[in-house]
């Protein structure tokens, strides 16, 4: 066969083509794409939409992300001006039914339709005049053969056997005979039209870490195979879906375990089934490139090479486990290292079908800078063995040493802190004063439970991006929004008031012994899950928590907390990030909030409710940041992922008052969801988490502006409101009247 013609390259694909990593589609992925390293090693041009983080489309077995724009002109999802006729027509998630037969379909964005979105955008709301003569907005298909192709690369038919495998149903495969006949007409087209075509084999699902054997799951969860299958009631050749990959590490941290919700395991029998229909797709796809003249890049037998004795790429052999390097968090299309052995199979077959000397992409050097190479399981040895309970003791002396020296360095902080003199009472009028002080200025109250509660939310993202990295200013994200995590509180408040000035008294807080939280949950829209178990929020003893009370207005100013916030899910991110500080969280900060207020009670005490934010950018500590996993070792390692750019958001409130009663209904609210709303000032992605109690967390994120303020400490985005949802009554907790990016939290 003569050297391939170049000039015209057009590829039709899905996920593996268009770049998907992890779970949405954006440019940072994209370029890594392997239809974009096999047209530069080419010297091929390539074009395709660049879509803005933090991107579009969908990963099988996942939640579908929300579209969400600035603005509903289709360029705010876009990086530069839309194109008109892109080469890279890979959409995620397009079967081969979808490439023949679906069509761009008004309007073009459609929020709740990522797919959709994208076929609008990538094959345009333009009519076509088709090869038929008639009009129409063009189907995948009938766009790569109306760019009078040279070269096409089709790399179909993963998107339903990875739907297959996620349901895991057989009769949703498409039978042998439709597949041929489907495959065979878009191979027979673009040949028809004079392009050579390469066709690309379909990789096994079961050979992805969406579908773990029980030895690889035992491998990521620390956990022997004998006693997942006793848990669990795991047969030996079962599968485990990724989710339930997510939810036993999470069981593992709370020290309990519950049955898993169904459809998160596959049968031995039907993972066999699925991988012999795969093997005979592949042979029917070889038979296809035969007789139309196409050549064949094997990429079921990358995937193949990565599932059996892995790949060498650096330092590190690539496995097919989930942490494993190759794959991306979703379980079946790989990182950037991956692409490029996909790329060296589409290289390997056009130089073998023209007699060409292809040089192969370094694989070493792409690694090094792939953050999904950098992905890392815990390390140690497993639970419920000798080795792990020697292990789990000395974890168990490390963290009695932390303890140890972290009440000492509170009982120096108390000796030493410096006291500022107390006050003299003058200058008040005592008869214009709407609030009264406690008896001898002192009161400690029970909190309500209820109306009480600590939590975060933290922003997961990777950006290699230094301005981005510095206060977290990207949309990057890691799993589709917030970690949201929320607890309620319980223990006491103690307030020692100092004699009013000008009548104003300024006051101290504590809570005598901390307060405890409920055990709760530190998730995101997709994917992740932590265990957020033993809350504790202890006083700081070298830094006071004060404020001033205007005891005419009722007014609280200057408002300071100086907290220790403690449950396992920062510690967790503290093992994945040693140079996390121990030091005590300020509120409010520079551009968190605080916000207090006093109601008299019958009794002559003080009612007190406070509400207060911070915002912590870990670019702050100069170190690379890595982002927890909920897959833990006895010897208290934890899986990670680089997570550079990642910022916390948390908070606090309490209250001595039950919450307020408010008659009438509230609307059922979707936990683990993002939601869009519009004001005057902009359009906000609404996110809420899961519930504690009788309540619900919620962050509200602004979208980016089409146009970045000149300086980012005036970003909105800087401005989070983290808050709660009393779903009974409807009210927010606490109710604040916070404003935030011009909007009232209060009216959402």
């Amino acid at each position: 066969m003569p050297r391939f013609d170049v000039s015209s390259l057009v590829i039709l694909g899905e996920s593996l083509a268009a770049g998907l990593v992890n779970f949405s589609l954006h440019a940072d992925d994209q370029q890594h794409a392997f239809p974009n390293l096999v047209a530069e090693r080419l010297g091929a041009r390539l074009a395709g939409p660049r879509f803005r983080p933090p991107g579009v489309g969908e990963a099988v077995g996942f939640p579908k992300i929300t579209v969400h724009a600035s603005s509903d002109d289709p360029a705010a999802l876009l990086i530069g001006e839309p194109g008109g006729h892109w080469r890279n027509l890979a959409i995620p998630g397009l079967t081969i039914e979808e490439a023949i037969g679906r069509r761009p379909a008004a309007p073009v964005i459609q929020s709740d339709d990522p797919r959709q979105t994208v076929i609008n955008l990538l094959l345009g709301a333009d009519a076509d005049v088709l090869p038929s003569g008639r009009t129409a907005r063009p189907t995948a298909l009938e766009r790569a053969l109306a760019l009078q192709p040279t070269l096409a690369i089709v790399a179909l038919g993963f998107a339903e056997l990875m739907d297959a495998a996620t349901t895991g149903s057989k009769n949703r495969l498409l039978t042998e005979a439709i597949f041929r006949d489907r495959y065979a007409s878009v191979v027979a087209a673009l040949r028809k039209a004079g392009a050579d075509v390469v066709v690309a084999t379909i990789p096994d699902p079961m050979d992805t870490p969406h579908c773990s054997t029980l030895v690889a799951a035992a491998r990521l969860l620390k956990m022997p195979v004998s006693q997942l299958q006793r848990d669990y009631r795991l047969r030996a050749d079962d599968r485990i879906h990724i989710n339930g990959l997510v939810e036993i590490g999470v069981q593992i941290m709370e020290s309990r375990v519950t049955a898993l919700a169904a459809g998160v395991v596959i049968d031995g029998a039907t993972a066999a089934a699925i991988s012999e229909h795969v093997r005979a797709l592949n042979t029917a796809l070889a038979d296809i490139a035969h007789r139309h003249g196409a050549a064949l890049a094997d990429f079921a037998a990358v995937y193949r090479a990565v599932a059996g004795a892995g790949i060498r790429a650096g330092s590190r052999t690539l496995t097919n486990d989930l942490l494993g390097g190759f794959f991306s968090l979703n379980g079946y299309t790989p990182g950037a290292t991956g692409q490029a052995a996909l790329a060296n199979a589409v290289l390997e077959a056009i130089g073998r079908a023209s007699g060409q000397q292809i040089a192969p992409i370094d694989l070493n050097g792409v690694a090094a800078s792939d953050p999904v190479a950098d992905y890392r399981p815990a390390e140690g040895p497993a639970f419920r063995t000798m080795a792990g309970r020697l292990a789990a003791f000395r974890a168990g002396m490390r963290f009695a040493a932390f303890l140890v020296g972290f009440v000492a360095k509170a009982v120096v902080g108390g000796i030493t802190r410096k006291k500022e003199p107390r006050r003299r009472e003058q200058g008040n009028a005592p008869e214009t004063w709407t609030l009264t002080l406690p008896p001898r200025s002192r009161q400690t109250l029970p909190i309500d439970s209820r109306s009480s509660y600590y939590g975060d939310a933290l922003l997961p993202v990777h950006t290699t991006d230094r301005d981005e990295q510095r206060l977290g200013l990207t949309d990057k994200l890691l799993f589709g929004g917030y970690g949201l995590f929320d607890s309620r509180l319980h223990g006491k408040v103690r307030i020692a008031f100092e004699p009013p000035v000008n009548n104003i008294s300024h006051f101290e807080i504590t809570h005598p012994g901390g307060l405890k939280g409920d055990d709760t949950r530190l998730t995101a829209p997709i994917f992740f899950k932590l265990a957020g178990v033993k809350n504790q929020v202890m006083d700081s003893t070298s830094l006071v928590s004060a404020g001033d009370l205007n005891l005419v207005t009722g007014e609280v100013t200057n408002l300071k907390y100086t907290l220790f916030l403690l449950n396992s899910a920062i510690l967790a991110l503290a093992a994945t990030t040693p140079a996390l500080p121990k030091d005590p969280i300020a509120f409010p900060g520079t551009w968190g909030r605080a916000w207090a207020r006093f109601d008299q009670r019958r009794d002559g005490l003080l009612d007190y409710t406070c509400y207060v934010t911070s915002f912590i950018p870990l670019s702050v500590l100069n170190a690379p940041v890595r982002f927890p996993l909920p897959f833990t070792g006895p010897s208290g390692s934890v899986a990670s992922i680089p997570a550079d750019g990642t910022a916390l958001h948390p908070h606090f409130s309490v209250s001595t008052r039950p919450p307020a009663q408010q008659p009438g209904s509230f609307p059922t609210l979707q936990t683990a969801t993002v939601r869009e709303m519009t004001t005057a000032s902009g359009r906000y992605r609404v996110q809420f988490g899961t519930n504690f109690g009788s309540a619900i967390s919620l962050a509200i994120m602004p979208l980016p502006p089409s146009v970045a303020p000149s300086d980012p400490v005036s970003d909105d985005r800087l401005n989070v409101p983290v808050a709660a949802i009393d779903v009974e009554t409807g009210q927010l907790m606490p109710q604040s009247g916070s404003r935030a990016s011009g909007f009232d939290v209060r009216s959402l």
